[in-house]
């Protein structure tokens, strides 16, 4: 309440080496601010001006938002971040370095923000930042995976963990594949992935909608969290909606040229 306007509403100085679009990725696990490296108050603590400053330039999803960044995993539509969300995310957080890259890419991400001590084998440092005594570098990654594709090749796992296991595996293609529940684990055929051709007319964070024409029967893949709230229409008619990857949307799409509609019900939320 006390604090300078001009100065909580000044974005972040980071912000400035992010060019173009893109979902951030900011671990959890960041450092704990150094309050010893801010300038001291009256009591000899830091003034909570300095403490809320210190956390929108670490970019943590809440004072991050306001600034337009989209957040790989705080982008909820209803506000939550759901249990599939919070899956994922720790299993990124445990993963070895590369695993957790490809865990990243597999669900969208093209910024990362973290420690310097973190690696991010397929993300490329773009520059460094010191925030409250701590230091920080910001990864870029050249070949993000599109918020909404055509899946041609379906995995089946009969649990979440098994799906993120073969998520951050080397194998798994996220621009081609996609992994969906089963009643047993049954892989995807090695043949060649038929192509199909994405039109998109809206993609929102609440919805997306296009055109797929597609040459084989195969999934599109929508990078929002899974909830019982998303529904979906494949050429107007109503369809059941997957959990992908262990935590995206998916519908199934026979061949040919379709429509095809994610939309958020607002319903339950109201009632």
């Amino acid at each position: 309440v006390s604090a300078s306007t001009k100065d909580m509403t000044r974005r972040p100085a980071i912000l400035s080496a992010m060019r173009g679009t893109g979902r951030l990725y900011a671990p959890t696990d960041i450092p704990s601010p150094d309050f010893e490296a801010l300038e001291p108050g009256r009591k000899g603590l830091p003034r909570f001006e300095k403490v809320a400053r210190m956390l929108t330039e670490e970019l943590v999803p809440a004072t991050g938002e306001p600034f337009g960044l989209t957040h790989l995993f705080d982008n909820d539509p209803d506000g939550s971040y759901g249990f599939y969300n919070r899956l994922v995310s720790e299993a990124t957080i445990g993963a070895a370095p590369g695993d957790r890259s490809r865990l990243l890419r597999a669900f969208g991400a093209r910024w990362v923000f973290a420690s310097e001590t973190d690696k991010y084998p397929l993300f490329h440092p773009v520059t460094g930042i010191v925030v409250g005594g701590q230091n920080f570098v910001l990864h870029v990654l050249d070949d993000p995976v599109a918020e909404v594709r055509w899946a041609g090749r379906a995995d089946r796992r009969a649990s979440l963990s098994a799906a993120i296991v073969l998520v951050r595996s080397e194998r798994f293609r996220p621009e081609t594949d996609v992994v969906l529940p089963g009643r047993q684990d049954r892989d995807a055929a090695a043949t060649l992935v038929p192509g199909a051709r994405l039109t998109l007319s809206r993609v929102a964070p609440e919805e997306a909608e296009g055109i797929v024409d597609a040459q084989a029967d195969g999934h599109v893949v929508f990078a929002r969290t899974y909830f019982s709230a998303w529904k979906a229409r494949v050429d107007g008619a109503p369809t059941s909606v997957l959990v992908a990857n262990a935590r995206d949307l998916a519908v199934a799409v026979p061949a040919g040229r379709h429509t095809f509609q994610f939309t958020w019900d607002r319903a339950p939320f109201h009632r």
